[in-house]
């Protein structure tokens, strides 16, 4: 279980750096979002990212092994200057379930970002 330093920063932390293997032993290390979505009793963490990024996604899938640091403090709330490395097991879903989406990642987002413009609402003016 980690500490509430640890979530502090786990949870006010805008972009985080993935890393995670590629099948010549390297590594890939990519920005994504994990705006705050976390689960301390389950010690799980979530992060978004596009599901247009196959290639991601696909090694991911086949060694879902990954990293996930948290180090920057620029776009999120967190204030403690710590760096945090969070290790575990990936998945994803291929078919997000919408009411998740709308009832537990919107509003995580909405805290990062603000709320939705008529723009991105796909609203016409």
């Amino acid at each position: 279980m980690w500490s509430d330093t640890e979530d502090a920063i786990i949870g006010g932390d805008l972009t985080a750096a993935l890393a995670y293997p590629t099948p010549a032993g390297g590594a890939v290390l990519t920005p994504v979002s994990p705006i705050g979505l976390r689960d301390r009793a389950a010690a799980t963490v979530t992060f978004t990212t596009s599901l247009g990024f196959g290639r991601k996604l696909e090694r991911i899938s086949a060694n879902p092994r990954v990293a996930l640091a948290f180090h920057a403090r620029e776009h999120g709330f967190a204030s403690e200057t710590r760096f945090v490395i969070v290790q575990g097991t990936a998945r994803y879903d291929t078919n997000p379930d919408r009411d998740v989406l709308e009832q537990r990642v919107r509003p995580a987002s909405t805290r990062f970002m603000g709320p939705r413009g008529w723009a991105s609402s796909g609203a016409a003016g």
